[in-house]
């Protein structure tokens, strides 16, 4: 990160020795430098952190593969909209349709406008609700006064 920052401030330095650009320019220059290196790093940290299988996207998906499928009604997915309406969105079909790239690229775009993503496949997460009733039955005396049975 330093060492790309030293590299950003040598190059900019060269151009206003240079005159190419003036000092406001070279400050605008390296400040939309740094907003996007930040903005990079946190999309690459909150796609760690969704724990996404792979990371697909919208432009990779072969709409042609998939004749059927309304390649308008998914880009309007991807505006995201649906999470501001507390919607549930399903993917439904055969395997080796697409669902798990639409799926994916979904996630990939909802961590690129900011939303916190998290993937976990059907079988663990039906386990895990399989418990859920029991921790609600939970005591709070059990639990260290706790309202928090999660």
């Amino acid at each position: 990160m330093v060492a790309d920052a030293l590299e950003r401030l040598d190059a900019t330095l060269r151009r206003i020795e240079q005159g190419e650009i003036d000092g406001i320019e070279a400050i605008d220059d390296l400040l939309a430098e740094e907003l996007s290196s930040r903005e990079n790093r946190r999309i690459k940290a909150a796609l760690r952190m969704a724990r996404l299988p792979i990371i697909k996207t919208l432009a990779g998906f072969d709409f042609s593969f998939q004749p059927s499928l309304d390649r308008n009604r998914i880009l309007a997915l991807a505006g995201l909209d649906f999470i501001g309406r507390i919607e549930v969105v399903h993917l439904l079909g055969p395997p080796g349709t697409g669902k798990s790239h639409l799926a994916t690229a979904l996630a990939v775009e909802a961590v690129r406008a900011g939303k916190s993503v998290y993937f976990i496949p059907l079988a663990p997460w039906r386990s895990s609700m399989s418990f859920a009733p029991l921790r609600l039955q939970q005591s709070p005396s059990r639990t260290g006064g706790s309202d928090y049975y999660g």
